[in-house]
């Protein structure tokens, strides 16, 4: 199924904008303190309601998402052409989603999604800095079970170049993403949340990592992932 025929996604897209977010419950997870990526976060202060973003706009994720990506997959792009044929990201097919300059904190964003072969690329962008202050990918229940992994590939990519990882942390934050689908997970400034599963019969699944400050998500139900592979805590605390 082409990504085009995914209407249903862009009724829920600006769903990915709320910090309404999922409780976690207790999982098993391997002790990993010597195995944590070298803190290179992109993250810097902001005036959104999440007190972050990223420090990097849509040109520069769109460079280094493809030349991650073909790195990583040996494959020609993520995205489809007109013929059908995989190909790159492109700035110019980043289109805007809804109203223009949406109220956010002390600021004001826009949303702009990039159809790709099995999901699509969701940025919400600072109008002011043009920086980026969430990242996620969005696709159907029935692609998601048929091409979960492609999906996740994606995810795990697109939040590692936002973050100014490198493609050795690929596995690290595959793993952070899966553990995300039990509860938010916290990580170097950064919140990882997986909402939808083919278990849940859910007809959109979402990956998003959005950049923000303790204090703007303590109200906020969470799991601390350093703290929590070092077995400081269990799953859903901080």
């Amino acid at each position: 199924m082409k990504i085009k025929k995914l209407s249903i996604i862009i009724v829920l897209i600006m769903a990915v904008l709320s910090a309404t977010l999922l409780t976690g419950c207790d999982k098993g997870q391997e002790n990993s303190k010597n195995n944590f990526p070298e803190n290179k976060s992109t993250v810097i202060n902001a005036k959104n309601s999440s007190q972050r973003s990223y420090d990097i706009d849509i040109e520069e994720f769109t460079e280094k998402f493809n030349e991650m990506y073909e790195d990583k997959t040996n494959k020609g792009g993520v995205a489809l052409d007109s013929k059908d044929k995989p190909t790159g990201l492109t700035e110019e097919n980043f289109t805007q989603i809804g109203d223009k300059k949406v109220k956010d904190g002390e600021t004001t964003c826009n949303t702009y999604h990039h159809p790709t072969a099995k999901c699509e690329i969701i940025l919400t962008v600072d109008n002011k800095t043009e920086k980026i202050i969430s990242f996620a990918v969005a696709t159907t229940g029935e692609v998601w079970e048929k091409s979960a992994k492609d999906v996740e590939t994606v995810a795990v990519i697109g939040s590692v170049v936002c973050g100014g990882y490198e493609i050795e942390d690929f596995n690290f934050f595959k793993k952070l993403y899966e553990s995300a689908i039990s509860g938010n997970c916290f990580y170097d400034e950064i919140l990882y949340k997986t909402s939808g599963t083919e278990k849940d019969n859910c007809s959109v699944i979402k990956l998003m990592s959005l950049p923000c400050s303790k204090d703007s998500i303590s109200k906020t139900s969470y799991t601390d992932y350093k703290k929590y592979l070092n077995k400081d805590c269990k799953f859903g605390e901080h």
